[in-house]
């Protein structure tokens, strides 16, 4: 039994490294970058995210100020 709970964690761990990699190289090193799936959950999360943060306000400058930190977050 522990064999086959290492094993599994093992072939997991390949899976989400390759995954990982795979989506990397899509998105940075690809030319005309290919739509991958990965990235585009992580920028909605982060999107999600920031959207929460500025609800409510409503100053320009304490919006932009916040939105600012979105691009090296995303």
């Amino acid at each position: 039994m522990d064999f086959a709970f290492r094993l599994l964690a093992f072939v997991a761990g390949v899976a989400v490294a390759a995954g990982t990699i795979i989506s990397a190289v899509r998105t940075f090193v690809l030319p005309r970058s290919a739509p991958d799936t990965l990235t585009r959950v992580i920028f909605l999360v982060v999107r999600l995210f920031f959207e929460v943060l500025i609800k409510g306000r409503t100053s320009y400058h304490v919006r932009d100020r916040i939105l600012a930190l979105y691009a090296p977050f995303a």
